[in-house]
């Protein structure tokens, strides 16, 4: 089998896709073969061009390691790619697809800021950026709406680049939430740095909940409330629902559970 993996997410210094991959192979390599790994440039990708050697028939199958755009998963799906979605889903592709249930993280996140007592709580992300940055901003907002709480559009921070790199100096709004809901821990990182800078203490004045629980967690200070997201589970159920579509049998939409890391 081979993987694809659009580069932008290759530019993430926490290795989250590196280490699906890694997995995906070393599971691959137990049974005999070795898992191919592609990084699909922004051109290629704009261009809908499916890398060469990708196009062996050879390789009877394909893992998606992070979302692509509409137009090139419509493509893969022209092509009857036999793939399976890692992290994403897309109802063109009408494959198997493994990823967290982020709506409900997001819920989450959002209610245990409230039971803290926080009521001004922001969200750092690109909301446009994926569909589960999407989905975790919007189970936020339904945990607030429930509350009655506010939720301000200068509150929804976004502190990437063009090209997916998180900035440190993020500009705050003038009036501050207490508390924010940050769509990774690298973004939660550049937060709480941003915000040390501008004076602030977390938790003492604002408080941060991120995702991944990425090794950066552990040694911050102080250390960050976060959801892990288990690459090696991931990988595994990948590798499981591809095994199952060599067997003619697929469709399946596989949620992995995420902890909750106070």
């Amino acid at each position: 089998p081979g993987a694809l993996v659009a580069k932008r997410f290759f530019l993430e210094t926490d290795g989250f896709y590196t280490e699906i991959a890694y997995h995906l192979n070393e599971f691959s390599l137990r049974d005999g073969h070795q898992i191919y790994t592609v990084v699909l440039s922004a051109e290629a990708e704009e261009a809908l061009e499916l890398p060469d050697a990708l196009q062996d028939p050879l390789f009877d199958g394909i893992f998606l390691l992070g979302e692509l755009n509409d137009a090139y998963v419509r493509m893969l799906a022209a092509r009857r790619v036999n793939a399976v979605a890692v992290d994403f889903d897309n109802e063109a592709l009408c494959t198997d697809c493994v990823l967290t249930d982020n709506f409900y993280l997001g819920f989450r996140a959002a209610k245990y800021l409230i039971r803290l007592g926080h009521r001004r709580i922001g969200f750092v992300g690109n909301i446009y950026q994926t569909h589960s940055i999407m989905d975790r901003y919007f189970g936020c907002v339904k945990a607030l709406t429930l509350e009655n709480l506010p939720v301000r559009e200068d509150w929804r921070l976004i502190n990437n680049d063009p090209y997916n790199l998180y900035l440190m100096d993020v500009l705050l709004p003038a009036e501050m939430p207490t508390a924010f809901v940050c769509q990774s821990d690298l973004i939660a990182y550049s937060l709480l740095e941003a915000l040390r800078g501008a004076g602030k203490r977390v938790p003492q004045d604002v408080s941060l909940v991120g995702f991944d629980n990425a090794p950066l967690c552990a040694h911050t200070s102080p250390p960050l409330t976060t959801f892990e997201i288990n690459r090696h589970d991931i990988a595994m159920a990948a590798y499981a629902c591809m095994a199952d579509r060599r067997r003619a049998r697929g469709g399946r939409r596989v949620f992995l559970p995420c902890p909750f890391v106070e």
